[in-house]
């Protein structure tokens, strides 16, 4: 066995496991998810099985090695997604009644959005209650899922143009943001 051929073989491997986290990363359709997640693992084992038999691995470690390289990533995403999303409904009713409570507050710059920005000076001023401080960060964590697209930047560089898209928050996307939360939850992983 040669051992750089492995590693370059384990790295390949993970790597194709990335391009599978980050298709179900692309993918927010109950149906689309399950195909997904039930057929790339199908698809996994004659790859991983492939690189064995080319590589000549007959040691013990590298085919386990091999499965959680291809398989790592999609897992984790797909564990740390859902908990993430079930997280994010269960804190929605009170994120969503803060914002409104403290709307003026966080508008710093008073023009009825509440930007990332906005969010940031509001962490940074001084006088802010903790509880407050944790709200604010899980506001501006949560942004792009709360709020809109306010404006659309474009940066050009020799890679390419790169377009930025800034969120911003206003008082119906801070009222309706429960429900569409759960939308989405219940549009991935149904109710």
């Amino acid at each position: 066995m040669n051992s750089p051929n492995t590693i370059g073989s384990l790295l390949l491997l993970l790597a194709v496991g990335n391009m599978a986290m980050f298709l179900r990363m692309s993918i927010n359709r109950r149906r689309a998810v399950k195909i997904v997640v039930t057929v790339f693992p199908l698809l996994a084992i004659p790859l991983i099985i492939a690189f064995a038999q080319r590589l000549n691995i007959n040691t013990i470690w590298a085919l386990p090695l091999g499965i959680c390289a291809l398989l790592a990533p999609l897992t984790c995403y797909c564990i740390l997604h859902r908990r993430s999303l079930q997280a994010a409904v269960l804190n929605a009713p009170n994120l969503s009644q803060w914002i409104l409570k403290h709307f003026a507050a966080l508008d710093v710059d008073g023009d009825g959005t509440i930007s990332s920005g906005d969010l940031m000076a509001y962490r940074e001023s001084e006088g802010v209650h903790p509880d407050n401080l944790v709200m604010a960060r899980s506001a501006q964590y949560e942004i792009c899922e709360i709020g809109h697209v306010t404006k659309v930047a474009m940066s050009a560089s020799p890679q390419g143009i790169a377009v930025i898209h800034l969120y911003g928050i206003n008082e119906a996307d801070a009222a309706t943001y429960p429900a569409r939360i759960a939308r989405a939850q219940e549009l991935e992983y149904g109710s």
